[in-house]
Protein backbone atom coordinates (compact mmCIF):
# COMPACT_ATOMS: atom_id res chain seq x y z
CA UNK A 1 0.00 0.00 0.00
CA UNK A 2 1.39 3.41 -0.97
CA UNK A 3 1.72 5.99 1.76
CA UNK A 4 -0.12 8.66 -0.27
CA UNK A 5 -3.20 6.47 -0.37
CA UNK A 6 -3.06 5.21 3.24
CA UNK A 7 -5.69 6.32 5.70
CA UNK A 8 -4.69 6.73 9.33
CA UNK A 9 -6.58 7.26 12.48
CA UNK A 10 -6.31 10.81 13.99
CA UNK A 11 -3.62 9.66 16.37
CA UNK A 12 -1.91 7.67 13.61
CA UNK A 13 -1.96 4.60 15.78
CA UNK A 14 -4.02 2.59 13.20
CA UNK A 15 -4.00 2.39 9.44
CA UNK A 16 -6.97 1.36 7.19
CA UNK A 17 -6.01 -1.27 4.62
CA UNK A 18 -9.35 -1.16 2.78
CA UNK A 19 -10.90 -3.92 4.85
CA UNK A 20 -10.07 -3.27 8.49
CA UNK A 21 -7.98 -1.10 10.84
CA UNK A 22 -4.50 -2.41 11.58
CA UNK A 23 -1.94 -1.15 14.11
CA UNK A 24 0.50 1.24 12.53
CA UNK A 25 3.81 -0.51 13.34
CA UNK A 26 6.03 1.82 11.35
CA UNK A 27 4.95 5.03 13.12
CA UNK A 28 6.82 8.02 11.61
CA UNK A 29 5.80 11.52 10.89
CA UNK A 30 2.34 12.16 9.69
CA UNK A 31 2.18 12.51 5.95
CA UNK A 32 0.53 15.35 4.21
CA UNK A 33 -3.15 14.86 4.56
CA UNK A 34 -4.67 13.53 1.35
CA UNK A 35 -8.36 13.57 0.72
CA UNK A 36 -9.36 9.96 1.03
CA UNK A 37 -11.02 8.40 -2.01
CA UNK A 38 -14.37 6.91 -0.99
CA UNK A 39 -14.44 3.18 -1.41
CA UNK A 40 -17.79 1.73 -2.46
CA UNK A 41 -19.63 -0.28 0.15
CA UNK A 42 -16.92 0.64 2.72
CA UNK A 43 -18.44 1.02 6.17
CA UNK A 44 -17.52 4.24 7.92
CA UNK A 45 -16.40 3.53 11.50
CA UNK A 46 -18.83 4.95 14.03
CA UNK A 47 -18.02 5.45 17.67
CA UNK A 48 -19.69 2.79 19.74
CA UNK A 49 -22.50 4.07 21.88
CA UNK A 50 -21.57 1.48 24.46
CA UNK A 51 -18.18 3.18 25.09
CA UNK A 52 -18.81 6.95 25.05
CA UNK A 53 -15.46 7.71 26.71
CA UNK A 54 -13.43 5.85 24.08
CA UNK A 55 -11.46 7.89 21.59
CA UNK A 56 -13.05 8.29 18.12
CA UNK A 57 -10.02 6.94 16.46
CA UNK A 58 -9.81 3.80 18.59
CA UNK A 59 -9.72 0.76 16.34
CA UNK A 60 -12.91 -1.28 16.26
CA UNK A 61 -12.18 -4.87 15.56
CA UNK A 62 -15.01 -6.71 13.86
CA UNK A 63 -15.63 -9.97 15.71
CA UNK A 64 -14.82 -13.05 13.80
CA UNK A 65 -17.86 -14.80 12.36
CA UNK A 66 -19.87 -11.60 11.97
CA UNK A 67 -18.62 -11.11 8.45
CA UNK A 68 -20.09 -14.42 7.28
CA UNK A 69 -23.32 -13.62 9.08
CA UNK A 70 -23.53 -10.19 7.49
CA UNK A 71 -22.87 -11.68 4.05
CA UNK A 72 -25.58 -14.29 4.62
CA UNK A 73 -28.04 -11.61 5.76
CA UNK A 74 -27.23 -9.52 2.68
CA UNK A 75 -27.70 -12.46 0.38
CA UNK A 76 -31.01 -13.31 2.10
CA UNK A 77 -32.24 -9.73 1.71
CA UNK A 78 -31.35 -9.82 -1.99
CA UNK A 79 -33.27 -13.10 -2.42
CA UNK A 80 -36.34 -11.67 -0.64
CA UNK A 81 -36.24 -8.49 -2.73
CA UNK A 82 -35.88 -10.53 -5.94
CA UNK A 83 -38.83 -12.71 -4.93
CA UNK A 84 -40.98 -9.62 -4.19
CA UNK A 85 -40.10 -8.06 -7.56
CA UNK A 86 -40.82 -11.36 -9.37
CA UNK A 87 -44.21 -11.75 -7.67
CA UNK A 88 -45.12 -8.13 -8.41
CA UNK A 89 -44.28 -8.68 -12.10
CA UNK A 90 -46.45 -11.79 -12.29
CA UNK A 91 -49.48 -10.01 -10.81
CA UNK A 92 -51.85 -11.32 -8.18
CA UNK A 93 -52.54 -15.01 -8.33
CA UNK A 94 -56.29 -15.64 -8.58
CA UNK A 95 -57.57 -17.74 -5.76
CA UNK A 96 -60.57 -20.00 -6.02
CA UNK A 97 -63.56 -18.57 -4.27
CA UNK A 98 -65.01 -20.78 -1.64
CA UNK A 99 -68.06 -18.62 -1.03
CA UNK A 100 -70.95 -20.96 -1.65
CA UNK A 101 -73.47 -18.14 -1.20
CA UNK A 102 -72.27 -16.19 -4.22
CA UNK A 103 -75.10 -15.29 -6.54
CA UNK A 104 -74.41 -15.93 -10.19
CA UNK A 105 -76.15 -13.50 -12.44
CA UNK A 106 -77.36 -15.15 -15.62
CA UNK A 107 -78.24 -12.90 -18.48
CA UNK A 108 -81.17 -14.48 -20.33
CA UNK A 109 -80.52 -14.95 -23.97
CA UNK A 110 -82.90 -13.15 -26.21
CA UNK A 111 -85.50 -15.43 -27.71
CA UNK A 112 -86.43 -14.55 -31.26
CA UNK A 113 -90.04 -13.61 -31.62
CA UNK A 114 -92.23 -16.03 -33.56
CA UNK A 115 -92.87 -13.33 -36.17
CA UNK A 116 -89.17 -12.82 -36.92
CA UNK A 117 -88.02 -16.42 -36.92
CA UNK A 118 -89.52 -19.06 -39.19
CA UNK A 119 -91.19 -21.92 -37.46
CA UNK A 120 -89.29 -25.18 -37.75
CA UNK A 121 -90.79 -27.41 -40.31
CA UNK A 122 -92.31 -30.35 -38.54
CA UNK A 123 -92.64 -33.67 -40.21
CA UNK A 124 -96.30 -34.33 -40.94
CA UNK A 125 -97.71 -36.90 -38.63
CA UNK A 126 -99.35 -39.65 -40.65
CA UNK A 127 -103.03 -39.84 -39.96
CA UNK A 128 -103.82 -43.32 -38.73
CA UNK A 129 -106.26 -45.07 -40.94
CA UNK A 130 -109.36 -46.03 -39.02
CA UNK A 131 -109.81 -49.71 -38.75
CA UNK A 132 -113.13 -50.49 -40.33
CA UNK A 133 -115.32 -52.19 -37.86
CA UNK A 134 -117.25 -55.06 -39.28
CA UNK A 135 -120.78 -54.10 -40.01
CA UNK A 136 -122.97 -56.32 -37.95
CA UNK A 137 -125.15 -58.37 -40.17
CA UNK A 138 -128.70 -58.39 -39.10
CA UNK A 139 -129.93 -61.70 -38.02
CA UNK A 140 -131.98 -63.18 -40.75
CA UNK A 141 -135.59 -62.71 -40.01
CA UNK A 142 -137.04 -66.10 -39.68
CA UNK A 143 -139.76 -66.67 -42.17
CA UNK A 144 -143.15 -66.25 -40.71
CA UNK A 145 -144.16 -69.38 -39.07
CA UNK A 146 -146.86 -71.00 -41.01
CA UNK A 147 -149.94 -72.30 -39.39
CA UNK A 148 -149.57 -75.66 -37.77
CA UNK A 149 -151.77 -78.43 -38.96
CA UNK A 150 -153.92 -79.30 -35.96
CA UNK A 151 -156.27 -81.77 -37.67
CA UNK A 152 -156.25 -83.60 -41.02
CA UNK A 153 -159.13 -86.04 -41.49
CA UNK A 154 -161.03 -87.87 -44.29
CA UNK A 155 -164.57 -89.29 -44.12
CA UNK A 156 -167.52 -90.79 -46.01
CA UNK A 157 -170.88 -89.75 -44.66
CA UNK A 158 -171.41 -88.12 -41.35
CA UNK A 159 -172.39 -88.76 -37.80
CA UNK A 160 -168.96 -88.95 -36.19
CA UNK A 161 -166.75 -86.62 -34.14
CA UNK A 162 -163.10 -85.64 -34.86
CA UNK A 163 -160.31 -86.01 -32.38
CA UNK A 164 -159.75 -83.09 -29.94
CA UNK A 165 -157.19 -80.45 -30.98
CA UNK A 166 -155.86 -77.37 -29.17
CA UNK A 167 -155.93 -73.90 -30.66
CA UNK A 168 -154.38 -70.55 -29.58
CA UNK A 169 -157.18 -68.18 -30.57
CA UNK A 170 -156.99 -67.95 -34.38
CA UNK A 171 -157.41 -71.02 -36.58
CA UNK A 172 -158.90 -72.12 -39.90
CA UNK A 173 -160.99 -75.00 -41.29
CA UNK A 174 -160.41 -75.99 -44.90
CA UNK A 175 -162.96 -78.45 -46.23
CA UNK A 176 -163.71 -80.31 -49.47
CA UNK A 177 -166.80 -82.53 -50.13
CA UNK A 178 -168.11 -84.45 -53.14
CA UNK A 179 -171.63 -85.99 -53.42
CA UNK A 180 -171.29 -87.51 -56.88
CA UNK A 181 -171.52 -91.05 -55.54
CA UNK A 182 -174.76 -90.09 -53.75
CA UNK A 183 -176.39 -89.09 -57.07
CA UNK A 184 -178.00 -85.96 -55.78
CA UNK A 185 -176.97 -82.69 -54.09
CA UNK A 186 -176.02 -83.49 -50.59
CA UNK A 187 -175.85 -81.70 -47.26
CA UNK A 188 -172.51 -80.81 -45.75
CA UNK A 189 -172.48 -79.34 -42.20
CA UNK A 190 -169.63 -78.74 -39.65
CA UNK A 191 -170.28 -78.13 -35.92
CA UNK A 192 -167.61 -76.80 -33.50
CA UNK A 193 -167.60 -78.01 -29.83
CA UNK A 194 -165.22 -77.06 -27.04
CA UNK A 195 -163.65 -79.39 -24.48
CA UNK A 196 -166.86 -79.40 -22.41
CA UNK A 197 -168.95 -80.50 -25.49
CA UNK A 198 -170.58 -77.11 -25.67
CA UNK A 199 -171.57 -76.06 -29.20
CA UNK A 200 -169.56 -72.94 -30.17
CA UNK A 201 -170.16 -72.48 -33.89
CA UNK A 202 -171.61 -73.94 -37.13
CA UNK A 203 -169.19 -72.50 -39.70
CA UNK A 204 -170.34 -74.68 -42.69
CA UNK A 205 -173.89 -75.54 -43.77
CA UNK A 206 -174.04 -76.29 -47.52
CA UNK A 207 -176.30 -78.18 -49.94
CA UNK A 208 -174.58 -79.00 -53.22
CA UNK A 209 -173.10 -81.70 -55.38
CA UNK A 210 -169.58 -80.51 -54.59
CA UNK A 211 -167.94 -77.78 -52.54
CA UNK A 212 -164.61 -76.49 -51.13
CA UNK A 213 -163.69 -73.47 -48.98
CA UNK A 214 -161.76 -72.18 -45.92
CA UNK A 215 -163.52 -70.68 -42.93
CA UNK A 216 -161.92 -68.74 -39.99
CA UNK A 217 -162.51 -69.10 -36.27
CA UNK A 218 -161.58 -66.10 -34.07
CA UNK A 219 -160.92 -65.81 -30.34
CA UNK A 220 -161.43 -69.48 -29.73
CA UNK A 221 -158.54 -71.02 -27.85
CA UNK A 222 -158.39 -74.26 -25.99
CA UNK A 223 -159.43 -77.83 -26.67
CA UNK A 224 -161.94 -78.28 -29.50
CA UNK A 225 -163.40 -81.00 -31.74
CA UNK A 226 -165.70 -81.07 -34.81
CA UNK A 227 -168.81 -82.99 -35.77
CA UNK A 228 -169.49 -83.59 -39.52
CA UNK A 229 -173.06 -84.13 -40.85
CA UNK A 230 -173.22 -85.20 -44.59
CA UNK A 231 -174.07 -87.95 -47.11
CA UNK A 232 -170.94 -87.24 -49.21
CA UNK A 233 -167.24 -87.91 -49.16
CA UNK A 234 -165.19 -85.19 -47.43
CA UNK A 235 -161.74 -83.99 -46.37
CA UNK A 236 -161.08 -81.53 -43.49
CA UNK A 237 -157.80 -79.74 -42.47
CA UNK A 238 -157.62 -77.57 -39.33
CA UNK A 239 -154.67 -75.16 -39.01
CA UNK A 240 -153.83 -72.83 -36.16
Amino acid sequence: MQASQAQYSPDRAYIWNGTQWLPNAGGGPAPTPVTPVPIPNTPVPVASAAAPNASWGAPRTTPKGHTARNVAIGVGVLIVVAAIISNAAKGPTPTASTNTNAVVSVTPTSTPSPASSPEPSASPTPTPKPTPSPTPRPSPTPPPKGPTVLLDKYGNGGGGNTPIFHTTGEWTITYDFDCTAFGFNGNFQIYVYDGTSALKDVPVNSLAMKGTDTVYEHNLSGPYYLTINTECNWHIIVKG
